[in-house]
């Protein structure tokens, strides 16, 4: 499987393959900081 990663830093660690498999839509919520 391929993964891609988010270009947001501090993201892509939280991901177990460091990014999201590709092909798959991911919602990021939360507030900001």
């Amino acid at each position: 499987m391929e993964y891609v990663k988010t270009g947001i830093g501090g993201l892509d660690p939280l991901f177990a393959n460091g990014g999201y498999p590709k092909g798959n839509t991911v919602l990021v919520i939360g507030g900001p900081g």
